[in-house]
């Protein structure tokens, strides 16, 4: 399997980390945190990284180990 090109997806989508929490919740969060969220299980949190990403499931990418969702100051409106 050939690894994605990060700087040229960078271009096309945001990276999104899909993963759990410590509670064992879902947690979608893109790498620079301007959007993510907390789900109640795998199918929501997967619908909804794969709308942030625009349609590149090669943005996404599953945690190895426990997610604390963080989302920037300036992601809120």
């Amino acid at each position: 399997m050939v690894e994605p090109d990060r700087s040229r997806l960078a271009e096309i989508a945001p990276l999104i980390l899909v993963g759990r929490d410590r509670r064992a919740g879902w947690v979608v969060m893109e790498i620079h945190g301007r959007c993510g969220g907390l789900f109640c299980d795998e199918a929501a949190a997967l619908r909804y990284a794969k709308e942030v990403s625009g349609g590149h499931p090669e943005a996404i990418e599953f945690a190895r180990g426990p997610v604390d969702l963080k989302i920037s100051r300036g992601a809120v409106r």
